[in-house]
């Protein structure tokens, strides 16, 4: 959502980092990513894999709804938040 991203900006591309710095962003982000794993388990669908974010490797100016980590910054959060 817009309001977790750098500069409030609207939901079409995406600055790196794209969460704000604020750890309860980076927590409400990984919250919601288990709620939506947790979600289509509860439909007996399995995530067996999936990223911290969309497009992996594309780069930062995407004309849709984007949140682009570095290797770095993706790391950072799996370990930190997700981990």
């Amino acid at each position: 959502p817009s309001w977790m991203k750098q500069g409030n900006h609207p939901m079409d591309g995406s600055t790196s980092p794209c969460l704000k710095t604020d750890p309860r962003i980076h927590q409400a982000w990984a919250k919601y990513l288990v709620k939506w794993v947790e979600g289509y388990g509860k439909h007996k669908i399995p995530i067996w894999a999936m990223t911290a974010q969309n497009e992996p490797g594309a780069p930062n100016t995407t004309p849709w709804e984007a949140c682009s980590f570095t290797a770095q910054e993706q790391r950072d959060f799996i370990r930190d938040f997700l981990g």
